[in-house]
């Protein structure tokens, strides 16, 4: 607590008065940090969402696993307050009779929660359809995502997540195949449910269930709406593209 109130002091005094441009993740920070207490007035705020690299999906590393197909993929923390796990795992069972060749792997790092994770596992009895990976190299997540059937997004709405915007959705969305995510921050500004992803409720297991179970139903359908994700990600999220709009943001304040 101390730490945090001179790290806080330190913002207020030091850095926000000397700001003169800020790149925030979402509109909520730039809301807040617009009105925050000692900001420069001058100070010019851009919005810069997750920003994708699609080259990384071009020449992708194999794993080192032996993952049973078909499986869907989650990558993240094993935080149930921050990303959902207990949701995602609880919907995993809930249509887990429904898809008895189905699997999920959790490819996550472990919070402080990670026991609780696998003790879920462990009640619902799933050790033999859900597997925890531990978290995968940068260069592996690709060929991980690539290769699953649909990608898991359970976050609930806490206050990170409506300031914040998840940075693995540009990932998800970069490999084409379907994604799963629930209605929280901006991730309804640029997704649309069955057209470019298959949304839900936050924290709720059978909305994030009946998701799943959309996606599992129709392959053609999944298939259209990977592709439309894929497609709204390099319209939005793509590295060239906001780095194009960033350049030319700070060529008229310079300039100006």
């Amino acid at each position: 607590k101390i730490v945090q109130k001179r790290y806080t002091q330190y913002l207020f005094k030091e850095i926000f008065p000397r700001i003169d441009i800020c790149l925030v993740i979402s509109q909520t920070l730039m809301d807040y940090y617009s009105k925050i207490p000692g900001i420069n007035p001058k100070t010019s705020f851009f919005k810069l969402p997750i920003i994708v690299d699609f080259d990384r999906f071009k020449n992708t590393k194999q794993l080192n696993y032996d993952l049973k197909k078909p499986y869907i993929a989650y990558c993240g923390s094993s935080s149930f307050y921050k990303d959902g796990v207990n949701i995602l795992i609880q919907s995993f069972k809930e249509i887990s009779t429904e898809f008895p060749d189905l699997y999920l792997y959790i490819a996550a790092f472990w919070e402080i929660d990670g026991h609780q994770m696998i003790g879920l596992i462990n009640s619902l009895n799933m050790n033999d359809r859900i597997k925890y990976l531990g978290a995968l190299s940068r260069e592996e997540i690709p060929s991980f995502l690539n290769n699953a059937k649909i990608l898991a997004l359970p976050r609930p709405n806490s206050r990170q997540a409506q300031g914040g915007f998840p940075t693995k959705l540009g990932e998800y969305l970069a490999s084409g195949k379907p994604v799963c995510a629930t209605r929280v921050s901006e991730i309804p500004l640029y997704l649309k449910d069955n057209e470019s992803a298959f949304l839900s409720e936050p924290g709720d297991n059978k909305s994030f269930a009946d998701s799943l179970r959309r996606a599992l139903n129709d392959d053609v359908k999944a298939k259209k709406v990977g592709e439309m994700g894929k497609h709204v990600a390099n319209s939005y999220f793509s590295i060239k593209v906001q780095s194009k709009k960033l350049y030319d943001f700070l060529v008229t304040k310079i300039e100006g």
